[in-house]
């Protein structure tokens, strides 16, 4: 269980920065840069470890409360772990929006960040499922 849990966590990472970053890919070439973006591949690097070491920090102890919860309960269900990586989105974004989270302004200004968090977080819920939960269980004989 344990391994897979890891394996599900690392994957569910790896799936979440993935919309992140294809999510704000697809906004840059619709609307394209904003004034004052100037910066080159070098940057992006630099910026794409940073993010995938900070989402990597941010979410851990979430996940462990939440797969507590769910190994606790018994909860195999692929919706609770959509709305656990949902939940960890908006918790990241009010990490990101800092003492101002509870300001109703600072969520409206944010609003494309908490929506490509909380879609990061969804898929990222879905595929640790699918990698953890249901790849096991399926092996296992369970529903």
């Amino acid at each position: 269980m344990a391994r897979a849990a890891i394996r599900g966590y690392f994957a569910a990472l790896a799936a979440g920065n993935l919309i992140f970053w294809a999510s704000g890919l697809i906004r840059f070439l619709i609307l394209g840069p904003r004034p004052g973006d100037n910066v080159g591949f070098a940057g992006f690097l630099v910026v794409f470890v940073f993010t995938l070491v900070v989402s990597l920090i941010t979410t851990m102890l979430p996940f462990i409360a939440l797969l507590a919860i769910s190994l606790m309960f018994k909860i195999r269900s692929w919706p609770y772990f959509v709305a656990c990586g949902i939940a960890i989105g908006l918790l990241n974004t009010g990490l990101v929006i800092g003492a101002g989270w509870t300001d109703r302004r600072m969520w409206a200004l944010n609003a494309t960040l908490w929506q490509h968090l909380s879609a990061s977080g969804a898929l990222g819920g879905f595929v640790y499922w699918w990698v953890a939960v249901r790849g096991p269980g399926r092996a296992a004989g369970a529903p």
